[in-house]
């Protein structure tokens, strides 16, 4: 039995073996990833893609973990937790970054009232980089390989019920309840704290077809994964006006009624309509004949 892997897609040939073997592998590849960027995420004047790398593989390294929770029990715990900390620590860092990208081309760069914005959001991305650094020292200390060693040592020895079942098997049951949790938002009638819940379950599903597509129809792959990444990333561009309206209300709060007061009041206004109509958009986008396709071949995933 052996897994391959591209950096995203993960395959398992022959699909019958054991799950806890193809586990293993699999979760050894991802956090392989994670160790490979940490040195050069985690350190003062880190380059915006490795802040952005390092919070994709740690993403799909939780996801990785989160599917085979059922095979290692316990023993998860602790790298959980790390691939949380940091996890938590570069995504303040890259949400600054997209916002500062974002807001360099829509501000007016010679206002000094967009300066001023400009540079309290270099700040938060100045202290956000602070905390990766500080919560990376402590990873390469050795929790973080410790934890992933007991991880993989739990898997080995797991006997729950899961582990005497093949790749396939088990696959086709984790994407079942991947499909499971994004299906039961209907973007329709959602709220955006629930666009957002939404978002988080299409990335959940887009991580697991990356995981166990190689077990399953190939069309997951070549005709599902493509709708749900976009709907995912529609979902993120949502989701970031969202966030950036919340936090320039937040910013209100702590200023005199003057001048750039007013100004980013109105940013709070312009990052509502914009989230607005990425909603409308995203709403048109989700056709019924395009819903009714993926529910369709999701839901072949349980027979």
């Amino acid at each position: 039995m052996g897994v391959t892997s591209d950096g995203k897609w993960l395959s398992v040939d022959p699909p019958r073996a054991r799950v806890v073997k193809a586990a293993q592998q699999i979760l050894a590849s991802r956090l392989a990833d994670v160790q490979d960027l940490l040195p050069r995420a985690t350190r003062v004047g880190a380059d915006v893609e490795s802040v952005h790398q390092l919070r994709v593989s740690c993403r799909r390294a939780a996801a990785g973990l989160r599917a085979f929770r059922p095979l290692v029990g316990r023993g998860g715990k602790q790298l959980d937790r790390w691939l949380k900390r940091l996890r938590r620590a570069a995504g303040p860092a890259r949400d600054a970054d997209v916002l500062l990208g974002r807001l360099s081309r829509e501000l007016d760069s010679s206002d000094c009232r967009a300066q001023q914005v400009l540079a309290k959001v270099r700040q938060i991305r100045t202290d956000a980089q602070r905390q990766l650094v500080s919560v990376g020292a402590k990873a390469a200390k050795g929790g973080l390989k410790r934890a992933a060693k007991k991880c993989l040592k739990a898997l080995r020895k797991s006997k729950a019920a899961p582990a005497k079942q093949t790749f396939a098997e088990y696959a086709r049951a984790a994407l079942t309840a991947a499909a499971d949790d994004m299906l039961a938002i209907d973007a329709h009638d959602a709220t955006f704290e629930e666009l957002h819940e939404l978002r988080i379950a299409a990335k959940r599903l887009r991580y697991s077809i990356e995981l166990f597509h190689s077990a399953v129809d190939p069309r997951l792959r070549t005709e599902s994964y493509p709708v749900v990444e976009e709907l995912q990333e529609r979902l993120g561009e949502l989701n970031d006006r969202v966030s950036a309206q919340a936090m320039f209300q937040s910013w209100l709060a702590d200023l005199p009624p003057d001048g750039l007061a007013a100004y980013i009041a109105g940013l709070v206004v312009a990052e509502r309509a914009a989230a607005e109509v990425l909603r409308d958009d995203l709403l048109g986008w989700c056709l019924p004949a395009r819903q009714a396709e993926l529910l369709e071949r999701l839901e072949a995933l349980g027979d």
